[in-house]
């Protein structure tokens, strides 16, 4: 079985460039931010506001990579592909690429940890969330 990504795409507003006229970098992460937000509702069914105010969990950013290809301009539509780059008992990298009309603008990389807010603790995913987070588990890249 081939693994799935998750897509998500935006215009590129005002409110995001900075005075040179091309994103500011910051924002590219606050992009990821909710794409990574948005795939974990709509696919895994996980509500960052259940997780973190019913069951007392988080899932901190322990690592952030970015790297840049070309700049982005105000109304340009960028295009986030997410997949899973390894998956362990108590973590996962997640990897963006951003494109625009194809062309490849950055990659990124965050590694997320199961966390208990409770005993501030790293945790073993339980088992129905492992078998979804893999099967966005790719080592390819997302031009598939």
């Amino acid at each position: 079985m081939t693994a799935r990504h998750f897509r998500s795409s935006a215009p590129i507003r005002f409110q995001d460039c900075d005075p040179a006229g091309i994103v500011y970098y910051p924002n590219f992460i606050n992009r990821v931010e909710a794409a990574i937000e948005d795939w974990m509702l709509e696919v895994l069914g996980l509500s960052y506001r259940h997780w973190i105010v019913e069951e007392r969990r988080a899932l901190p950013r322990v690592k952030v990579s970015c790297d840049f290809m070309k700049p982005c301009t105000m109304g340009e539509r960028l295009e986030l592909v997410l997949f899973v780059v390894k998956l362990g008992r108590s973590s996962f990298e997640v990897a963006a690429e951003g494109r625009v009309e194809g062309e490849l603008r950055l990659r990124t990389n965050l590694v997320l940890v199961n966390m208990s807010l409770t005993t501030g603790r790293a945790e073993p995913f339980a088992a129905d969330l492992r078998r979804k987070l893999s099967d966005y588990q790719s080592l390819d890249t997302a031009q598939t």
